[in-house]
């Protein structure tokens, strides 16, 4: 059977342009505005679009919805590639209502190198082998409706479902409910406790648990977004770095950082923010990555088939 992904030669731990800020006045959180000359194209994976991305090894992994592919290590010239056109479609049955595409809005891998793909509609959780040739194990996202608002929506409004993933140590996840209300959601197995997020309890090096080929999730604790990032439109991805988790904004063009998900307190607030160069009509931000390195860079992904959609921006 041919590998899932495209295998690429490029880590995003490679050198990145040094960090210039300009203060935002008037915000609470000091907002820093990224200056546009600070932004630079790093290149354009082969792919349709770019839905989600994400780290192992420190090396990058971009997910297509439209042509169901994974492109794995970051290449950003396209070169020595290989691919298999619709196996990601084959391995998980994830055929699309819509004929544009899949709904893939997520994807990371844990301590083995397994790869972990969010489907948004109808939610659900797909865990690939190292290699991409295998479906190991699959994970329902199931949200009965409660009091809490967000709930009903998530079952009222399909496309405003799951967005990002981060795997946390204890088998739980965290996603993103993208708006109407935004929430970022714990899922875990159900009748277990909410254990939130602070720095170190992501999965990171270590094997996320699963059991068996299928399992099912359930909301244990959602948190809304207080303060300056209350402000933001949607959220559209997650991801795990220095001091935190980070949260992208597509319609407001921004990212946060948000140090705690206090698992006794349901409204999580940013220290940082960074208002994004981008204008209203570039294609959607669906992607984002904090890279390793001394300073903080993220590498965000414009959903769209463009020249060098991957940009890269200063934090520090």
């Amino acid at each position: 059977m041919r590998p899932l992904f495209l295998t690429l030669g490029f880590a995003v731990a490679c050198g990145a342009p040094g960090a210039t800020e300009a203060e935002e006045p008037g915000s609470d959180l000091g907002e820093v505005r990224v200056k546009q000359q600070e932004v630079s194209g790093a290149g354009t994976p082969p792919l349709l679009e770019v839905s989600a991305l994400g780290l192992r090894d420190g090396k990058l992994l971009s997910l297509g919805d439209r042509d169901f592919k994974i492109a794995v290590d970051g290449s950003l010239d396209g070169r020595k590639v290989s691919f298999a056109d619709d196996q990601l479609r084959d391995l998980t049955g994830a055929f699309p209502a819509n004929p544009r595409g899949a709904q893939w809005e997520g994807i990371t891998s844990d301590g083995s190198g397994r790869l972990f793909l969010l489907e948004e509609n109808p939610g659900r959780i797909f865990v690939l082998d190292r290699e991409g040739r295998e479906l190991v194990h699959t994970v329902t996202l199931r949200v009965p409706v409660t009091n809490e608002e967000w709930t009903a929506a998530w079952n009222d409004s399909a496309n405003s479902r799951g967005e990002g993933l981060v795997l946390l140590k204890n088998g739980h996840v965290l996603v993103a409910k993208e708006k109407d209300p935004k929430r970022i959601v714990e899922f875990g197995p159900e009748g277990e406790r909410a254990s939130g997020y602070r720095p170190g309890s992501e999965a990171a090096n270590a094997r996320f648990p699963t059991e068996g080929r299928a399992s099912t999730m359930v909301p244990l604790m959602a948190w809304r977004l207080k303060g300056d990032a209350d402000n933001f439109a949607d959220i559209s991805e997650l991801a795990v770095g220095p001091g935190g988790l980070y949260v992208l904004s597509d319609e407001s063009r921004a990212i946060a950082r948000l140090p705690l998900l206090d698992k006794d307190d349901d409204a999580a607030e940013a220290d940082e923010k960074w208002k994004l160069p981008f204008n209203g009509d570039d294609e959607k931000t669906e992607g984002l990555v904090i890279l390793p390195g001394e300073k903080r860079v993220a590498l965000v992904a414009l959903d769209g088939p463009k020249k060098d959609n991957l940009m890269r921006v200063p934090l520090d």
